[in-house]
C-alpha cells in the first residue's frame, strides 16, 4: 500500500479591505481545498463568526471601511476570539511595525503575523500555505 501524504483542510475567513488581496488568498486557500469565505469590513467579518465556525481567520491589519473610516482589524481578531476560541488567527500587515506585531501577538493572541511584502519582497504564497497548514 502507497503512503499518502495526508493534509487537513480547513474553513477559512479571509478579512481584507482590499479586493485584490480577497481574491488572491481565497485562490490560494481553495487551490490547497481549503473551504473559504471572505469580508471586506467588520460588520460582514463578524457576521459570518456569528453563523458559522472557522478554524482559521486570515485578517489584514487595517481594514478601511467606507462607514468608519479606518477600523483596526485587531477589533475583528479580539471579536473572533471571543466568539470562537479556538479558532486560530494569522494577521497581515502591509506595513512593518514591530509594535503592532507585538501588540497582535501577545495582547490580541493572534497565532501568526505575516507581512503582505516584507522589505519589499514579493508576497511567498508556498510560505503563507505552510504557515496555514502549520495550524490545522
Amino acid at each position: 500500500m502507497q503512503n499518502e501524504k495526508k493534509t487537513q483542510k480547513g474553513k477559512i475567513l479571509v478579512v481584507d479591505d482590499q479586493q485584490g488581496w480577497r481574491e488572491l488568498l481565497d485562490d490560494i486557500l481553495r487551490q490547497e481545498g481549503h473551504e473559504v469565505k471572505t469580508a471586506e469590513n467588520m460588520d460582514s467579518a463578524i457576521g459570518l463568526l456569528k453563523s458559522e465556525k472557522f478554524d482559521i481567520a486570515v485578517l489584514d491589519m487595517r481594514l478601511v471601511d467606507s462607514s468608519s473610516y479606518n477600523i483596526d482589524g485587531m477589533r475583528v481578531l479580539k471579536e473572533a476570539k471571543e466568539r470562537q476560541p479556538s479558532i486560530k488567527a494569522i494577521v497581515l500587515t502591509g506595513y512593518s511595525d514591530e509594535e503592532q506585531k507585538k501588540r497582535a501577538l501577545d495582547f490580541y493572541h493572534a497565532d501568526g503575523y505575516y507581512e503582505k511584502a516584507p522589505d519589499g519582497n514579493p508576497f511567498d504564497i508556498d510560505e503563507f500555505i505552510q504557515i496555514i497548514s502549520g495550524l490545522l
